[in-house]
């Protein structure tokens, strides 16, 4: 389940959508005002409540008074008024905030922050879905995701890792893994899709990522509606510590149904002309979609010496900084292809296997999470070493 119950008193819907937006929040009711209408706050039982102050502030401050004990934890919108935002205060509000351009962001920062701060006691948050899609082919989205799933599981993390390129999916072959099921075997599922059918359709790989492959034929692909790639999401964040899933480039239903629900959406592109290009079109495409800059991170694969576009070039281009970057080495990432292994396998200390295991501690902090204890422990013990 979500993170935090929301009732919503509101007369507009648009705080509805940015709160169902959120993988951490659980829409229970909407109501346009309180009044007669509290008992529903009551019956629900939620969490919290988010209550836009609109024609009548102070009847509705007064509704919130008469809640019976213990309230809600209460959100804000409203007025950019002192003397309401000292008697939202004296109700004890966790947020109040002001119309303005980006109210519906900031409000949704403050309600996420709470629901990680309240993780420690009866919330169970999801976990994160990254997607990781290539701003254009053959930038290696693909060698990307497996890679960060094994950096993830090396961490003592449960990583799960779906192939979404549901007519021409790598996976499985970069792993070096040979599934008896797919996707297209959930979406055959006529009886429906629970826990324990899930599990027998993951294969293990040895590294310990669970992978959900893409169908052996491509044809068998336009059997998986976005229904069913809704039903495997939410049943794997239940099951896993973190759910990667790698996203063709193309917009379709499925693939825009992932890039809109990611917590966290990598872009992988390289430092050339032509790649770059095809980012910077993608960033004003998902953009346009409604994914915030900060949802987005941009990772550069295959950097060297040798780039025809440096760093610093790159994010000139783009407007904007990149966020990760991966050392180009091509004769050990072939071999992990060749071979079906992780580096973490075949060269835990080279640079590109150190550049995964920076990625998946990056991972963490943009999804809002504190790194594992491995990783703290590996991390102290590299400070002293040194």
């Amino acid at each position: 389940m979500p993170g935090l119950s929301f009732v919503i008193v509101s007369p507009w819907r648009e705080f509805e959508e940015a709160l169902e937006s959120s993988h951490y929040v659980e829409v229970r009711a909407h109501v346009e005002q309180l009044g007669d209408r509290a008992r529903i706050v009551i019956q629900e039982r939620p969490d919290a409540l988010l209550v836009a102050l609109g024609e009548n502030p102070g009847a509705t401050l007064d509704a919130l008074e008469k809640l019976p004990s213990p309230k809600p934890l209460l959100f804000f919108c409203g007025p950019d008024d002192s003397q309401l935002i000292l008697q939202a205060m004296r109700l004890g509000a966790r947020e109040y905030v002001a119309p303005a351009v980006d109210e519906k962001d900031q409000l949704l920062a403050a309600v996420e922050r709470v629901a990680r701060e309240t993780t420690g006691a009866a919330v169970s948050l999801p976990a994160p879905l990254i997607a990781v899609t290539g701003a254009k082919g053959g930038v290696g989205a693909s060698f990307v995701a497996c890679q960060l799933g094994a950096a993830l599981a090396s961490l003592g993390e449960r990583p799960a890792l779906v192939d979404g390129q549901l007519r021409h999916g790598d996976v499985a072959l970069y792993l070096d893994l040979a599934p008896k099921y797919s996707l297209a075997s959930l979406a055959n599922c006529s009886d429906g899709i629970d826990p324990t059918y899930l599990n027998t359709t993951l294969t293990e790989h040895r590294s310990g990522i669970q992978v959900l492959a893409a169908p052996r034929r491509p044809e068998e692909a336009d059997a998986v509606g976005t229904e069913c790639v809704r039903g495997v999401r939410d049943l794997l964040r239940e099951e896993f510590d973190w759910v990667v899933w790698d996203t063709p480039q193309d917009f379709e239903d499925r693939s825009l149904f992932i890039l809109d629900q990611a917590a966290l959406l990598l872009l992988i592109t390289t430092p050339d002309v032509p790649a770059l290009n095809h980012t910077r079109m993608q960033l004003e495409l998902l953009e346009r979609l409604g994914r915030s800059s900060n949802e987005i991170r941009i990772v550069v694969n295959r950097i060297d010496r040798s780039a025809s576009v440096s760093t610093k070039a790159a994010q000139d281009f783009l407007g904007r900084p990149v966020d990760a970057t991966l050392p180009n080495d091509f004769p050990r990432a072939s071999a992990c292809v060749e071979e079906g292994r992780t580096l973490d396998e075949m060269a835990p200390r080279a640079a590109l296997a150190r550049a995964f295991g920076e990625l998946a501690l990056l991972a963490h902090t943009w999804c809002g999470l504190s790194p594992p204890a491995r990783a703290r422990k590996g991390l102290l013990g590299r400070f002293k070493r040194s």
